[in-house]
């Protein structure tokens, strides 16, 4: 295996940049790729649910893919036009779908590092500890690493902070770098940044790191001890706090054998891994992307949509006041025969 510095393993991918949020469609930086794209444009204006990963298991519930409280009227933007049916069938007539934020960043321009593994493991959170044998797993890792020239690692911040993952990573002198979290307002550009440099990506479970690393056209694979999850581990959750029913269907399914069933083509040595970029961009819905300007118009919300094409120079009238003005023409006319009778 080759020493490569981390200066140049990760050299010029963007730093995290913490911010609060508003609404999912700020989770990862997704807001600000759409502004990013729009000139003039700024993310404080855009308003919805975009669902932020990848949804591997089925669309059961509409509270997957609406996070937080927020009026029902506010679009619910999916990735794939099964999610968008489903959505429908459980109420929600506001879904369309328009393919995973991820898509929506800026081609990376990088040569990959020749025959190079990235290793993922899954991730705890800052209110969510499981318990997991890291040892074991890099133990594992010990009878495929020989097979790569160049190989790292991407934490995730909650473990940092907990030291998970760390001390092996370090025993074995492989460089790691902090992966994304959802307020890191550059966490899907990161991805993105550093997924592209390598030729394959490992982890113990799947996620969404699974489909964006084929999406970057590394081969990934899920190696080693899988996780067993636990109800008692949720127990500080915010979201399973509010949605108990959905913990226990997310259990049933993860310890399960339905990952295993659906995407067994995953599991396998890092090294005999495929790319497998068009299955990603089906998973992802590529296929039904927009351009910055629609996604950004859809996620506007009424009012802020009216202010900035009031400030258009043709000084025409934005769609919506159009709209309005045509119902109240109607309205005024019906109201005039009515007291003509």
């Amino acid at each position: 295996m080759k020493r490569i510095s981390p200066e140049l393993l990760f050299a010029n991918i963007d730093v995290p940049n913490r911010i609060e949020i508003r609404s999912e469609c700020d989770f990862y930086g997704a807001s600000r790729v759409i502004s990013d794209a729009i000139d003039g444009f700024q993310p404080e204006m855009l308003r919805g649910f975009w669902y932020h990963g990848w949804q591997y298991n089925s669309p059961e519930f509409l509270e997957l893919y609406r996070w937080h409280k927020a009026p029902a009227s506010w679009p619910l933007l999916v990735h794939r036009e099964s999610e968008q049916l489903a959505m429908f069938k459980l109420g929600a007539t506001s879904a369309k779908a328009i393919g995973a934020p991820i898509l929506y960043c800026e081609d990376i321009k990088v040569s990959k590092f020749p025959n190079s593994l990235l290793i993922m493991p899954f991730h705890s959170l800052d209110y969510v500890t499981f318990e997991y044998a890291e040892s074991d797993y890099f133990q594992c890792l010990d009878s495929v690493i020989g097979d790569f020239d160049v190989v790292a690692a991407c934490i995730h911040p909650s473990c940092l902070s907990s030291g998970r993952w760390i001390s092996d990573l370090r025993k074995r002198q492989i460089p790691y770098i902090i992966g994304a979290e959802a307020h890191d307002e550059n966490g899907l550009r990161r991805m993105k940044q550093l997924l592209s440099r390598f030729t394959h990506v490992t982890s113990n479970w799947i996620g969404s790191h699974i489909a964006y690393a084929a999406l970057c056209g590394a081969a990934p694979s899920i190696y080693g001890p899988r996780p067993f999850f636990k109800r008692e581990e949720f127990e500080h959750d915010p979201y399973y706090i509010e949605h108990p029913h959905i913990l226990e269907w997310w259990l049933s399914v993860e310890n399960g054998n339905h990952v295993g069933r659906e995407y067994g083509f995953l599991f396998r040595e890092p090294h005999i891994a495929d790319q497998c970029v068009n299955w990603a961009r089906s998973q992802l819905g590529y296929e039904n992307m927009l351009s910055h300007n629609e996604v950004a118009s859809l996620l506007m919300c009424e009012e802020e949509r009216d202010t900035r094409n009031s400030g258009r120079k043709d000084g025409a009238p934005s769609l919506i006041t159009r709209s309005f003005q045509f119902c109240k023409t109607l309205l005024d006319a019906a109201n005039k025969r009515h007291a003509n009778k």
